[in-house]
């Protein structure tokens, strides 16, 4: 209840906000994998940021168990990832047009490496701050992402762009954990930060790479 208040109340800006509504009658629309190569990138982050929301919202709890604590507390940090994901999509909303994004994203996959580093080696009362704050970083992933497959559309095209970005998130949240797994059961709790902390790593490459060669515009 307490989850459902919190992303409510990080809704309301984005519901207040005028908006027109789009006429979706006798236009032309998109299809899947005219998308996916126009936007590859974007679509390649849908399809990542599903792969990474997916295993934190489905294993992340596991590994909290696996480090011995209690369904109390487990529930708690939970809860704590979360309202970070709310806390920060409101500043993040206000100044996503002043920033470029691909660099941003870059110094997010970083802070992300960083935090599944000091989860992992902080003690169990420390999970609460690190777990906030890994929420906060790793949901900022989903509305770049979202961003980045959207840009420079209009009417039909962007709802079927943004219909497009929720069937790759789809697919890489039933990838995610099916990914991780493997690395669970070969290190047990360090598995979990293993994948992570090298998903997070691979993708810094991956931006740092379509920046400097200027592959993609975002």
């Amino acid at each position: 209840v307490m989850v459902g208040g919190l992303f409510l109340v990080s809704m309301l800006p984005i519901a207040r906000a005028p908006s027109l509504s789009i006429d979706t009658s006798d236009r032309p629309r998109l299809d899947f994998w005219t998308c996916c190569y126009q936007q590859w990138f974007g679509a390649l982050l849908m399809l990542a940021s599903g792969v990474y929301l997916g295993v934190i919202y489905s294993l992340y709890p596991y590994y909290l168990s696996l480090r011995g604590l209690d369904d109390h507390h487990i529930a708690w940090i939970m809860a704590l990832t979360l309202a970070g994901a709310g806390a920060f999509q409101w500043p993040y909303s206000r100044w996503a047009n002043r920033i470029p994004q691909i660099p941003c994203l870059c110094g997010d996959f970083c802070l992300i490496a960083i935090l599944m580093i000091g989860i992992h080696f902080v003690p169990n009362n420390g999970l609460l701050i690190c777990s906030f704050l890994l929420g906060g970083m790793a949901f900022l992933f989903y509305p770049i992402a979202i961003g980045a497959i959207t840009a420079e559309s209009r009417g039909t095209i962007m709802v079927s762009r943004v219909s497009i970005a929720a069937i790759l998130y789809s697919i890489g949240a039933a990838l995610g954990p099916i990914l991780a797994a493997p690395f669970i059961r070969q290190w047990h709790s360090d598995g979990f930060v293993i994948f992570t902390l090298g998903f997070s790593l691979m993708l810094v490459l991956l931006s740092a790479a379509v920046l400097k060669f200027k592959w993609y515009n975002l």
